[in-house]
């Protein structure tokens, strides 16, 4: 652009001032949440292991403010709604083996066999997409 009044330095020299809008059409995106509770952590979890696509091994879940809990599009295009599998607890981060047939779950270092099905567990610090699902999910027990 020899016309324009920035260069590509200016760019990368100066912090960026406004956000940049992806999508002219839908400049503000908003999110639907559905959710699902279940008992224990070991029910999440099946639940996830059900849900998840041939051969996915490794599935992330969160613990966070007081819920075991993960994310699922049911929109996986758009990402409009989403639902938010969980229940009440908290797991330690780490990685997490999770065997089907005795419905328990261990923690380990490595993935070690292809029959398990392992969880990434994060802890994240702040998450504004789970602070609004768990705002909405409260609000709609009162």
């Amino acid at each position: 652009m020899p016309n324009s009044k920035y260069s590509i330095s200016d760019c990368l020299d100066s912090p960026i001032k406004a956000p940049i809008l992806i999508s002219r059409k839908r400049p503000r995106k908003l999110v639907k949440f559905e959710f699902e509770q279940f008992s224990t952590i070991e029910d999440v979890f099946m639940y996830l292991v059900s849900v998840a696509p041939y051969m996915k091994q490794l599935l992330p879940v969160s613990s966070y403010k007081g819920y075991v809990f993960s994310l699922v599009p049911l929109s996986p295009l758009s990402g409009e709604v989403l639902t938010m599998v969980y229940t009440k607890g908290s797991i330690d981060a780490g990685m997490m083996e999770f065997d089907i047939s005795t419905k328990k779950y261990k923690s380990v270092t490595a993935v070690e066999r292809a029959d398990k099905n392992y969880f990434i567990i994060l802890i994240p610090k702040s998450t504004s997409i789970s602070d609004s699902a768990i705002a909405q999910l409260e609000s709609s027990k009162t």
